[in-house]
């Protein structure tokens, strides 16, 4: 099953908050916060944007047993949301009670790569709105695979990907991917869903052209596997992937891949994830990445 999304990108799926420091006697007045997030690609089905409240933890009761609830407690459900190209053509994006976010297909709106979009979202009368670019698709990504020492201590397996930098312009990546396992039994039962392996490639995920323009930028990440049968007939299937991000999603998704990593080091300082959503009390990013996949099969037993 292929999904152009999931291998790469599992680090967009993120807790941002926004911390305040405020004074007891104005916990309850503080003004809730808008967050919007909408990442635009012509390699994703959908053209999807999510849009919910930002609450103070203090004073706001969740869900200890209960994902589902507490998600609707923030999500927003009656906002107007419009998108438009430099051409004037637009689009309104209906909210999706399956996904909880605002959707079309890109059947119905195209996202052409260099073109700029705008973001307008009402939610009961306030206004916020944003605009981005979409980035160029890199060339052939090539692969090494080789040896090495484990971030657990043994010996492990690692893949090193690389790729020529686009020429004339500051540009901003993020490498990843992960091993699908096609047929892979659990407990000797057969998953209706094919079992994954993400590849670890830490800070190396994120990659600029700070070295030079149009040079050659490689990242080196751990691959893991599971352990079967060879009787069982598994297909591994590797699928890295590199996306050419704007600025502001590199910014923010590294901003808060540190703030996470670091969360028990008390000598780290905390980076505020910057955001590019203008009108009071809006926070979140709305951006655009191009995506390059490259796949390999394993075994194919």
């Amino acid at each position: 099953m292929k999904n152009n999304r999931s291998a790469l990108l599992i680090i967009l799926v993120f807790v941002y908050s926004c911390t305040t420091e405020v004074k007891p006697d104005n916990l309850y007045e503080q003004e809730e916060q808008v967050f919007i997030q909408g990442y635009l690609s012509p390699t994703d089905e959908n053209i999807s944007i999510y849009v919910s409240r930002a609450l103070l933890n203090f004073g706001t009761k969740l869900s200890g047993n209960d994902y589902e609830e507490n998600k609707d407690k923030f999500v927003i459900k009656n906002a107007l949301v419009r998108i438009e190209n430099t051409k004037g053509e637009s689009i309104s994006l209906p909210y999706s009670l399956e996904n909880r976010q605002y959707r079309v297909s890109k059947e119905e709106f195209a996202i052409t790569e260099g073109e700029k979009y705008y973001l307008e979202v009402d939610v009961e009368g306030k206004k916020f709105s944003s605009e981005c670019v979409i980035p160029k698709k890199i060339g052939i990504v090539n692969t090494k695979f080789g040896k090495g020492i484990s971030q657990y201590g043994g010996e492990g397996d690692f893949i090193t990907v690389s790729f020529e930098d686009l020429k004339g312009s500051k540009d901003f990546y993020i490498i990843g991917g992960r091993i699908v396992f096609e047929g892979l039994k659990y407990e000797g039962v057969e998953q209706e869903e094919d079992l994954s392996s993400e590849l670890y490639f830490g800070l190396e995920r994120f990659a600029t052209d700070v070295i030079g323009d149009g040079n050659v930028i490689s990242s080196k990440g751990e691959m893991y596997t599971y352990y079967y049968n060879e009787e069982d007939n598994v297909r591994e299937i590797l699928r890295v992937q590199v996306a050419h991000v704007d600025e502001n999603l590199y910014q923010n998704l590294r901003a808060t891949y540190s703030n996470y990593y670091n969360n028990d080091n008390p000598f780290a300082e905390y980076v505020i994830a910057p955001d590019n959503i203008e009108g009071k009390n809006g926070v979140g990013v709305f951006a655009g990445y191009n995506l390059t996949e490259k796949e390999i099969v394993l075994t194919d037993q």
